[in-house]
Parts: structure tokens; C-alpha cells; sequence
């Protein structure tokens, strides 16, 4: 839970988080407040499937505000000595590649939206979620089974 004083410091670093979004025909990145994308003149508009808004933060590109809000939130964590390390995005495959009678089935990843190393040494995963699907549902039951030393932390 942040401190008032680590809320003050969040809403201080707001400054440097710009809100970008896809355009629907050529997904080109364009800011939110120009609802006519600027690269394909009108054909496409700029919206999300689940309404959030790409944000960048830190020379990082997240889905979310609320991911980049987390991550400025880590950054001054470790300023403040409590997070040694934290990675945005980072990879973890749940199922590798494989062939079958001469069709090869490409790996499973799950890619979550932080990797957090704490003082204390406890190594933790966390995943900011808008809406839980069936799909995030499969991956975080293969996480856990094939990672069992990592703590996974989702966050609605």
C-alpha cells in the first residue's frame, strides 16, 4: 500500500508519461487527444479492445496507465532502497517447442508486466489485470506449476 508521501512522488512523475494508442487500420501509435490517426488521414481511428491506453514511461512502452503508474511507483522504490531490481515485461516459456509426425508446435510464454527483485532477496512477478480471461486463466496455472520458486502477484 503506498505511503501519502509515495503518492505524492507517483503523481510528481506524472509529468513524464505520455498516453499513446494504435490506429485500427495501419497501428500506427498515435496520442489519444487526436482521435483521427495522423498517418493514414481518417481511414483508421485510435481505440483499445479493452479500453486502456498504451503509455509510455521511462523509454518503456506499457499497455496501461496503470502499469506505468506501477512502474513509476517501482522507480522510486528503488530509489528509496526497498527494490534492488525490477524489469519490465520479461518472458517465461510454460511450454517449449516441439515436433509431432513432422508438425512442429511453437512454445507458450506467458509475459507478465513486472519483474521485482526486493531487499529482503524475495523474488516476485507481478501482473496488472483489467479483466481475467480464459486465457491468462491457463497460463497463470502453468506458470505456477512450472515456476514454483516465484511469487506471482496479480493486481486488478
Amino acid at each position: 500500500m503506498p505511503t501519502p508521501m509515495l503518492k505524492k512522488m507517483i503523481y510528481m512523475n506524472e509529468n513524464l508519461i505520455q498516453r499513446r494508442v494504435p490506429c485500427v487500420a495501419c497501428h500506427t501509435l498515435g496520442r489519444l487527444n487526436n482521435q483521427i490517426c495522423p498517418v493514414c488521414k481518417g481511414q483508421g481511428y485510435l481505440y483499445r479492445k479493452y479500453m486502456n491506453v498504451k503509455t509510455e514511461y521511462g523509454g518503456f512502452l506499457f499497455d496501461s496507465k496503470r502499469e506505468a503508474e506501477k512502474a513509476a511507483e517501482l522507480d522510486i522504490l528503488k530509489r528509496a532502497g526497498e527494490v534492488i531490481e525490477w524489469r519490465p515485461h520479461p518472458t517465461y516459456a510454460l511450454v517449449p517447442s516441439f515436433r509431432k509426425f513432422g508438425k512442429t508446435f511453437r512454445q507458450i510464454t506467458y509475459t507478465p508486466d513486472f519483474y521485482v527483485k526486493w531487499k529482503d532477496g524475495k523474488e516476485e512477478i507481478i501482473d496488472i489485470k483489467g479483466f481475467i480471461t480464459e486465457v491468462f486463466r491457463l497460463k497463470h496455472k502453468l506458470f505456477e506449476w512450472r515456476y514454483p520458486e516465484y511469487h506471482l502477484t496479480i493486481e486488478k
